[in-house]
């Protein structure tokens, strides 16, 4: 075989190689788009969450966190391998209450922190929006779920997204003060009494 064929045929190899990785490393920083999704489901197989990752839920209640075996093993599993949650909502119930507690307990004490939003503020635009566009920002890797919609009486929202590498994404500011916003003012809720 001639030195030049085997340069060449060596060339297109690496060129393809080369293709391919940058198609794949576009791919993995794309959003993934979803209809229809329940956020235990969909998050499972999305969400990188290690060892001091910081997971900032806003949602209206704890209503999927009661109805949905996924979500809860989920966020179990997340406080397991060391993140800390911090678990923003309007409104709690006794179920979603409950399963949060048996989270907090189980799992390493002082990483789940609930904030409930107060009554005078929840009128507040920031807490309006959020009672039907719920998301999840992590930090340690910046990621994003976003929401669209979700009726109250729904365990599946509308128009979500999965955001890898946010802080990229303009929405990830937006959505970092509107937590900041809401936990300011917000009161936390003693997880250790039941």
């Amino acid at each position: 075989m001639s030195p030049w064929l085997v340069a060449t045929v060596v060339l297109v190899a690496l060129l393809a190689l080369a293709g391919r990785l940058a198609f794949f490393s576009v791919k993995r920083n794309c959003p993934f788009v979803m209809a229809r999704a329940r956020i235990g489901e969909a998050l499972a197989g999305l969400a990188t969450v290690a060892d001091g990752t910081e997971v900032c839920i806003v949602a209206r209640d704890l209503a999927p966190l009661a109805s949905s075996r996924a979500w809860a093993t989920l966020l179990a599993a997340w406080v397991a391998r060391g993140a800390s949650v911090q678990y923003l909502v309007q409104r709690t119930d006794e179920d979603g209450l409950a399963v949060l507690r048996r989270i907090a307990a189980a799992k390493h004490p002082g990483l789940i922190e609930l904030l409930v939003v107060k009554d005078e503020h929840l009128e507040d635009d920031v807490a309006v929006d959020a009672s039907t566009h719920n998301f999840v920002i992590f930090n340690c890797p910046d990621q994003l779920w976003l929401e669209g919609r979700r009726a109250a009486d729904d365990d599946f929202a509308r128009d979500c997204e999965y955001v890898p590498h946010a802080s990229g994404d303009e929405r990830w500011g937006h959505r970092a003060y509107d937590f900041t916003l809401l936990r300011s003012c917000a009161r936390a809720v003693d997880l250790a009494g039941g």
